[in-house]
């Protein structure tokens, strides 16, 4: 699994994601229209930290959006490299882990 997780495919399929969804900055101030070069530049290092597990992502960046009521909904913003790794984990946990799931409840 770790491999498909961290493959070029799985890793531009993720990009791609991000990139069309245009978000905001997180805590380091990087523009998703930079995340590109930085991951071509650090995708050695991260991807190693992955593997090794000694990868911890920055603290995000607290938004509080305003309510129609007055109130305000707190919101977490990633940094956009934290984003990115966790659009090409999370696609690979989302295809992978529900077919566990399916095959041991057949079983």
């Amino acid at each position: 699994m770790m491999k498909k997780l961290l493959s070029r495919d799985n890793l531009l399929a993720a990009l791609h994601r991000v990139e069309k969804n245009k978000g905001k900055h997180g805590v380091d101030g990087m523009p998703v229209k930079f995340l590109r070069a930085h991951l071509l530049q650090n995708w050695d290092e991260l991807r190693n930290s992955i593997e090794d597990g000694t990868y911890e992502p920055m603290p995000v960046r607290r938004v509080e959006i305003p309510k129609p009521n007055g109130g305000v909904r707190l919101l977490g913003i990633p940094t956009v490299t934290d984003h990115g790794n966790e659009s090409f984990l999370g696609s690979v946990s989302l295809y992978t882990i529900p077919q566990r799931f399916v095959s041991q409840k057949k079983a």
